[in-house]
């Protein structure tokens, strides 16, 4: 039987402009699937979004059921929450020009991201300009006088949040209390995960040099290049400190979200050895493996000691991982992909398309 521990709304959308990549995973995804048994979670994906922007039809539809499909692979469970389509809710186009009506034209242009995706180009849509009164009614859409309707939002969002609660306030002072205003959330770890190439760049689906944008459904030997090419630095010396030594916090932050720990603990706890390099994960095991009980103490690499030792035939595959010593914590993982195992995720999206299928259409 279903079961809810408080009455709050969380609503959460993915743009299908591009395949879903390692910051939608951490920042996003895990903390929707966890979060669907203490809330009311709405999930969507906001394919209207992606229509601001050149597209190709056929493409956008297939990203949309790739998205679909990822979220109920990684658990979401459309029985606990609402999964849906944004472009099949009419609802939304309709609250999308009520609030337009509400709204200025000053309002919009001064969004950031309108600025920044509008620059330089010779021909920007219309509907770029206003995407943010569309995200709003995505959002006031199931905020009813009385509820509680919390919104998760990123670094580079609080101005949109902003314009939502403005619009939602205006719109009750014109034509009666109709909205409840939304609050924002922050996802905490994994909330800005920076490009493993660029660092001083956010991570993102739609960027056309993907050397260092992790995709969730890269096979695990592409994203164990990705990682081993990540750009970090000279220093011996491993330090949390996003201002001056960005790429090595970007892996610690991403280590951080995986192992649950704080990338700051986490720099800490690795230390050089006279002579040698830091005991920095530099290569991956060769086999399925996981972790538990004591270490040896060599540095070495050792997939089958006692304490890493392969899993039951029955349990195969899991995560391909990487263990190497840590004196506060004897040794640590990283695993390859973070939230199912990397060689069933494909097998589990591709049975989820045709449950995306049924619970979409």
């Amino acid at each position: 039987m279903e079961t809810h521990r408080t009455s709050t709304r969380r609503i959460t959308g993915l743009q299908p402009t591009g395949h879903l990549q390692l910051g939608n995973l951490l920042a996003a995804v895990r903390p929707m699937v966890a979060g669907q048994h203490d809330v009311h979670t709405l999930a969507f994906i906001a394919d209207q979004h992606a229509l601001t922007v050149d597209h190709d039809p056929a493409r956008l539809a297939g990203l949309t059921r790739e998205a679909a499909a990822i979220l109920l692979a990684a658990g979401l469970d459309p029985v606990r929450c609402v999964l849906f389509v944004q472009s099949q809710v009419p609802e939304h186009a309709v609250a999308h020009y009520l609030l337009e009506s509400t709204a200025t034209f000053g309002e919009s242009r001064r969004m950031i991201q309108f600025r920044e995706k509008a620059g330089g180009q010779e021909s920007v849509r219309l509907s770029l300009l206003t995407y943010p009164v569309l995200m709003a009614a995505d959002i006031l859409l199931y905020a009813g006088v009385g509820q509680d309707v919390e919104v998760p939002v990123g670094e580079d969002q609080g101005q949109h949040l902003e314009l939502v609660r403005a619009l939602g306030r205006r719109f009750n002072r014109r034509y009666g209390l109709t909205f409840a205003l939304p609050r924002g959330v922050q996802p905490g770890s994994g909330a800005r995960i920076m490009d493993l190439a660029e660092p001083g760049r956010k991570m993102e689906k739609t960027n056309p040099a993907t050397a260092g944008v992790v995709f969730v459904l890269d096979p695990p030997d592409v994203v164990r290049r990705k990682i081993l090419r990540a750009v970090t630095d000279g220093d011996r010396v491993v330090a949390y400190d996003p201002v001056t030594r960005p790429g090595v916090s970007n892996l610690l932050d991403i280590l951080g979200c995986v192992l649950g720990r704080s990338a700051t603990g986490l720099a800490g706890s690795i230390r050089p050895t006279p002579g040698s390099r830091p005991t920095w994960p530099t290569r991956w095991s060769r086999s399925w493996s996981h972790c538990s009980g004591d270490s040896p103490t060599s540095a070495a690499i050792r997939p089958n000691w006692p304490g890493c030792l392969p899993p039951a035939a029955s349990e195969r595959p899991r995560w391909r991982v990487r263990c190497w010593p840590s004196p506060s914590s004897g040794w640590a993982c990283f695993r390859l992909l973070m939230l199912t195992p990397g060689d069933q995720l494909g097998a589990m999206v591709a049975k989820s398309r045709s449950d995306a299928t049924t619970t979409l259409m």
